[in-house]
């Protein structure tokens, strides 16, 4: 009977220390967190930017604080103002909220604080861990099984990725989009699709940017006929429209009316002119040229039915190269979605020849992690003192594309002799 309780009073101090040791590994991520986020806060005290996290963290609070809408021309003025005794940014003006108003749930923890630079800081930290969760997820959709220390190596390419540190440093929300994008394709690579619609609805919180990928992965579902996705989208979007309608019933029309009054601040022109404003003297018939022979070739490309999932993917990293230049903006919004792609090439380069592989991944940290960031320094356009120059939104583009059609025939020839 006494061997009985000692063998229970064992079992019960495992069961407390495996408790204790789950507690000691939270204390251990809670300290980084506070780490990271300090060394955040020290860097965002001491440079230029944060401009779009500006306009999502002012925009929520007066919804939070001051039970106003963030459309109003006031509300702008207030922000051009707050932003000039912040110095956030010297040359730009861009100080308008043009967002879904349910987009102000992913701001709402951040709003909280009423420390601008602390706020920027907890939401550049969450960011980092979104960036490695993304990159985690693409390595499940790619279903890449890699050695560690070349996982490693992709890891450090994927986290130091030149635009996300933009991304990061301007406070946009394209790195919590791009993950948002990437868990509905994994729900759909598994088969749920209710969930993949619901995911992919909440991308809607900056539809501008995304509507092609939308038009893309609305086509495989209606070749799927998986229907239900749909179902769930549509439910989602709802959801999202009608909470929002009984916070600020007059959203909707605000909302418009800010779009189509400042179209050249929020970077939704024709490409044309946007071009113009990248390279000042180009001809508008240009950049328009350019846009529609770009989406003429991405309906070609659709047209095609996927046999596979490597097909599938393909495709996706194509229109994820292309949404740029069809959907062409002055900033670099677009960009940190491009990883997947690269993900995408490096994989088959591995695939093809692991050493050949390594040697690509190293050259193109060399480029992201380090060539772009000193000429962005030099140039005055990292640290947001000067506006980027049109080099750093096409080079990543045409790199891409070119190994996309590079690896094509080996995905193709492939699946060829397969069937």
């Amino acid at each position: 009977m006494k061997k009985n309780n000692i063998n229970d009073i064992i079992q019960s101090l495992k069961v407390q220390f495996k408790e204790f040791a789950h507690l000691h590994y939270f204390s251990y991520y809670l300290i980084g967190f506070i780490v990271l986020t300090t060394i955040n806060w020290l860097i965002v005290s001491r440079v230029y930017g944060g401009e779009d996290f500006l306009v999502h963290w002012f925009g929520t609070r007066q919804i939070l604080i001051n039970a106003t809408s963030p459309y109003l021309k006031e509300t702008s003025q207030q922000l051009f103002e707050l932003a000039q005794a912040l110095n956030i940014l010297p040359y730009s003006k861009n100080f308008i909220f043009v967002y879904p108003l349910f987009e102000c749930i992913i701001y709402l923890p951040f709003a909280l604080f009423n420390n601008f630079d602390l706020a920027r800081a907890l939401w550049m930290s969450f960011n980092i861990i979104i960036a490695f969760t993304s990159g985690y997820l693409c390595f499940i959709l790619l279903d890449w099984k890699i050695e560690k220390r070349q996982n490693q190596l992709l890891i450090i390419f994927a986290t130091q990725f030149f635009y996300y540190l933009i991304s990061l440093l301007s406070g946009n929300n394209s790195i919590i989009l791009f993950c948002l994008l990437l868990i509905s394709l994994v729900m759909i690579s598994r088969e749920k699709i209710e969930f993949a619609g619901i995911v992919l609805a909440l991308t809607s919180i900056n539809w501008p940017v995304l509507w092609i990928l939308w038009i893309f992965i609305f086509i495989t579902m209606v070749r799927r006929k998986a229907w239900t996705f749909f179902i769930w989208f549509i439910i989602t979007l709802g959801l999202l429209l009608i909470g929002s309608l009984l916070i600020l019933p007059e959203w909707p029309l605000q909302y418009f009316k800010a779009i189509l009054g400042n179209a050249e601040a929020i970077s939704l022109q024709i490409p044309g002119e946007v071009l113009r404003q990248w390279l000042p003297g180009t001809n508008q018939w240009i950049g328009n040229l350019i846009a529609l022979i770009c989406l003429a070739w991405l309906i070609l490309q659709w047209s095609a039915v996927d046999k596979n999932s490597e097909q599938f993917y393909w495709k996706f990293s194509f229109t994820l190269a292309l949404t740029p230049l069809v959907l062409m903006r002055n900033d670099l919004v677009q960009m940190p979605i491009l990883l997947f792609g690269y993900l995408y090439i490096l994989s088959h380069w591995f695939k093809r020849s692991p050493n050949l592989g390594k040697n690509i991944t190293i050259l193109f940290s060399i480029i992201f992690s380090l060539i772009l960031p000193i000429l962005s320094i030099r140039a005055g356009a990292l640290l947001f003192e000067n506006p980027f120059s049109f080099l750093f939104y096409v080079s990543p583009i045409l790199v891409l594309l070119a190994n996309l059609y590079w690896i094509k025939g080996w995905i193709f020839n492939k699946i060829t002799l397969n069937n």
